[in-house]
């Protein structure tokens, strides 16, 4: 189901088996919903005047009761929307606050990830996410890549986590210690997720491999499943398919993360 489309007749088993899943979920992760923004099309079915087979899948009141139990969770939650990235060169003191970090800017010299609002984004165990980790030496130098959050250190704002390299080049685990402002959910299989625009700018996983580089969508194929992108400085300028939750949200103005 897209914006620009009418919802078609034989997709509705497979919209109704999301909301299952979705349905499924008694406690979904404030993070996750905010992520995804999945209230988000929930909201649109809502606004559609025809959906196939309404009478026997329910899909508007099925949605309606989804959306008032997130909207519960959102205004009790402390958590943070997503962040956006605010890459630049510098590095912050790893014993910084979140909520100092949540303040930085593009332009103010610090070397992380800018929170959307003032609230703190909070990460369970077992979630993966795409986290900045640094170079050992190069305090101005960092990269994104896929990881799993295995221990919650401390709380409030001098919680951290740490967080195992999910495809480490040596063998045994690869353990890092990060801050939430250098951290961005990854959506778990099966979200439904909303399509990007083309010319979006996005944070992507690139094909095999575990980093995520700076990418622009040229266009969204398999039915949403996957995305069409093109990475910033690949030498050849091929179109590469990536599945479509491991691409993510990106507004940072910088270009220190762009694919080498």
């Amino acid at each position: 189901m897209t914006r620009d489309q009418d919802p078609k007749e034989e997709e509705m088993k497979a919209m109704s088996e999301f909301i299952t899943k979705l349905e499924g979920y008694a406690d979904l992760e404030v993070s996750i919903i905010q992520a995804t923004k999945i209230n988000k099309v929930l909201k649109a079915i809502l606004k559609l005047n025809v959906i196939p087979k309404e009478e026997k899948f329910q899909f508007k009141p099925r949605s309606q009761t989804l959306l008032d139990k997130w909207n519960k969770l959102l205004a009790s939650e402390q958590g943070t929307p997503l962040p956006t990235l605010a890459a630049t060169n510098g590095t912050n003191d790893e014993a910084k606050t979140d909520a100092e970090e949540a303040k930085a800017s593009p332009s103010d010299g610090s070397n992380g990830i800018k929170a959307a609002s003032s609230q703190k984004l909070v990460f369970h165990l077992g979630q993966e996410v795409a986290f900045q980790r640094k170079f050992p030496g190069k305090p101005s130098d960092f990269e994104w890549i896929r990881g799993e959050v295995t221990s919650i250190i401390g709380e409030g704002k001098s919680r951290r986590y740490q967080i195992k390299d999910l495809f480490p080049e040596d063998q045994g685990d690869e353990l890092y210690k990060s801050s939430a402002s250098r951290m961005i959910p990854i959506p778990p299989e099966g979200t439904l997720l909303q399509d990007y625009k083309p010319l979006t700018i996005v944070l992507a996983q690139y094909p095999e491999s575990s980093t995520f580089y700076r990418a622009t969508v040229k266009a969204t194929l398999d039915g949403g499943s996957k995305v069409q992108l093109l990475f910033e400085d690949d030498e050849y300028n091929r179109l590469q398919i990536v599945e479509r939750r491991m691409v993510l949200d990106y507004k940072s103005k910088k270009t220190s993360d762009s694919l080498i």
